[in-house]
């Protein structure tokens, strides 16, 4: 009889499930490692559907939050998978809690997990003890890697190289060694750019509101910041104009690890925290990459702290009132129907109103059309209480969550209607609302 590790797969459901980290990697990498679980799967004695290869390429293991994984986990809570086969348990997961949790459900399934790099089967004696260390093991490996590329990023940044995406006003030129090799990139003035940015200050100090900068850029046609938007097109917006405002790379001051990004966990959303005393952010002059001068930057400054304490009625070392969450629920999470742009609160007392911010802020939505605030809150809270109370929020859940963490995957088609639920004239002549799911950041 067959040890537990040399167990035969003839007969069986395999999947083979492949990833690769960087998209600086060799593409190859995901196919490699499917040629090399398959002569093992052939040595059993068994066999593989093209359809049963899951390969996600470029995307990290430390979360799960994988497209083709979770396809394949899908396969296997339906139980129509009986083995999965990786080239290492890493490839699985680089996390220790996450490789926990997917052995213990792999277990749960009877779905056996086979490592092809040393034969080790999930139903072996020591597989338990096997599987966690290699997931203690891949989530060290990423916790040296993270320590060692800020350390490289330091050194690049204290030598005057861009570390990363610059600023917009600036470029980046590769600089090669004797081979052609590129060892880093230069950072530069882009002129077309920063006189952009030198009519944003000057602008801005005539006593231009942020908004209307922003529309008049739109308006021109001008590129903004990022060509690509998670809401909406891309287009320049309020907060755009304020971060650029507040950058200190335009007056010729540089910083570096300020922030560190960190991923909720089972997620790939990122989010910044402030670094630790002992990680010592660093700050450079480079007068040569200056955009605006002393005096207009000053100036700048006193008038945004000006108009922050006028809006906020708060010290100016206290956070901006963006940060804090929005007393109103379902601020943000609204989309127009014109141009896809998120839906903000505005106005005062009881004339409080969602209006699209493409329209409202950034010039580039004809959709100038409105919705009282409670009306929305009324009928979109009606709505889901009804769902809640027949039991459809059960068949929510199910449609939505496809494992340990929730997926960010498509709302329920009754949420989409709850919303139009709330499609009803307002003074301005009524609002077309959608319901969407909140984007990732």
């Amino acid at each position: 009889m067959n040890e537990p590790n040399e167990r035969s797969l003839r007969g069986k459901r395999v999947g083979i499930y492949a990833r690769f980290s960087s998209d600086k990697q060799n593409a190859n990498s995901a196919d490699d490692q499917v040629a090399r679980c398959l002569r093992l799967v052939v040595e059993r004695g068994g066999k593989v559907s093209p359809t049963c290869c899951f390969k996600d390429a470029a995307i990290s293991g430390a979360s799960l939050q994988r497209p083709e994984f979770e396809r394949m986990m899908g396969l296997v809570r339906s139980r129509q998978l009986d083995v999965v086969v990786v080239e290492d348990p890493d490839r699985l997961s680089r996390d220790m809690a996450d490789s926990a949790f997917l052995f213990k459900e792999m277990a749960f399934y009877d779905v056996e997990l086979l490592s092809a790099s040393d034969g080790m089967s999930s139903f072996s004696p020591a597989a338990k003890t096997h599987f966690l260390l290699k997931g203690f093991m891949g989530e060290m490996f990423l916790d040296n890697l993270r320590d060692k590329t800020l350390r490289g990023q330091t050194a690049r940044f204290n030598a005057g190289f861009a570390t990363g995406g610059v600023a917009f006003g600036f470029r980046t030129t590769p600089k090669t060694n004797g081979v052609g090799e590129i060892i880093a990139h230069v950072i530069s003035i882009d002129e077309q750019q920063a006189d952009i940015v030198r009519r944003i200050f000057r602008e801005y100090l005539n006593g231009r509101s942020l908004a209307l900068i922003a529309s008049a850029l739109n308006a021109e046609g001008i590129l903004p910041p990022r060509s690509k938007k998670r809401t909406g097109a891309a287009a320049w917006g309020d907060s755009t104009v304020r971060g650029m405002l507040r950058n200190e790379a335009y007056a010729g001051v540089w910083h570096f690890a300020r922030r560190r990004w960190t991923k909720v966990p089972g997620t790939n959303v990122r989010r910044p925290k402030p670094r630790s005393p002992n990680d010592r952010p660093v700050a450079q002059e480079r007068p040569h990459l200056r955009i605006i001068d002393e005096k207009t930057w000053t100036e700048v400054q006193c008038r945004l702290t000006a108009v922050h304490l006028h809006y906020t009625r708060q010290s100016a070392a206290k956070s901006s009132i963006s940060g804090r969450p929005s007393q109103y629920p379902f601020s943000g999470i609204l989309v127009c129907d014109h141009c896809g742009s998120l839906m903000f609160v505005y106005g005062k007392g009881t004339g409080r109103r969602y209006r699209c911010t493409g329209n409202a802020k950034r010039g580039i939505c004809t959709n100038r059309l409105s919705v009282l605030e409670s009306t929305a809150r009324t009928c979109l809270l009606n709505g889901l209480r009804k769902h809640l109370t027949n039991g459809s929020i059960g068949n929510a859940r199910r449609a939505t969550c496809t494992g340990p963490h929730c997926s960010r995957g498509s709302v329920p088609r009754w949420f989409r209607g709850s919303a139009r639920d709330a499609r009803r004239p307002a003074a301005s002549g009524g609002a077309v609302m959608a319901w969407c799911q909140k984007p990732t950041r």
